[in-house]
């Protein structure tokens, strides 16, 4: 399958929208029951048709996504490489998104009389993952289906790298199921369910040519 459309454009929509809306522009031409991995899927609440099976799951359900088993059409649940990259720009625009909901929480926080986004420390942390996430998209923008799966799999790895860190700025908030920052767990979750660079650990660790041959 080919990326139709520019990566940028599901980083946005993650930005803009949010993890269901983004999984579901991920997956518009994508068909589901034949490419499901092992028959299991997830998808926006809109997409699940009656005859699919939910698995109960409290968080993934307050992000407004369903984990689904898909009846068997036969399918072969072969990997894509261009939804691995759709995902990811989907996942790095939601980072972004709550990169931007943790600067709002910091700078309305106190401590000392000032604002916690005032602390040069938090300044710095906060200026490091928007910069690698500018990175990120830059790196993005050049890449297309035929990159390798471990290039695939470091791009996840790198997102949810980011992820943990901005989770980090809620505090226990972050950690709770009521609160946005649960987007980044499920997150981790779609990503584990769909991603067919995330399916293999065997595979070696991306080289220092590898990862300089596509300037991030």
């Amino acid at each position: 399958m080919k990326i139709l459309e520019p990566l940028s454009v599901y980083e946005r929509t993650g930005f803009e929208q949010g993890l269901a809306s983004g999984l579901g522009a991920a997956l518009t031409h994508i068909e589901v029951r034949s490419n499901a991995p092992k028959g299991f899927a997830a998808l926006p609440e809109s997409s699940v048709e009656p005859d699919m099976e939910r698995i109960g799951h409290t968080v993934a359900a307050r992000e407004g996504i369903a984990l689904v088993r898909v009846p068997d059409t036969g399918g072969t649940g072969s990997p894509s490489a261009a939804l691995d990259l759709s995902l990811a720009a989907v996942r790095l625009g939601v980072v972004r998104r709550m990169l931007r909901l943790a600067v709002e929480r910091l700078t309305g926080r106190m401590s000392g009389g000032s604002p916690l986004m005032h602390l040069q420390l938090l300044q710095g942390q906060v200026a490091d993952i928007a910069a690698e996430a500018a990175e990120l998209s830059a790196g993005l923008s050049r890449l297309d289906e035929t990159v390798s799966p471990i290039v695939r799999e470091d791009l996840h790895a790198r997102v949810h790298d980011m992820s943990l860190r901005v989770t980090g700025f809620f505090g226990a908030e972050g950690y709770i199921a009521d609160h946005p920052a649960r987007v980044h767990h499920v997150s981790a979750l779609v990503a584990n369910v769909w991603c067919s660079s995330l399916v293999d650990r065997t595979r070696p660790t991306r080289t220092t040519q590898e990862r300089n041959g596509h300037g991030f």
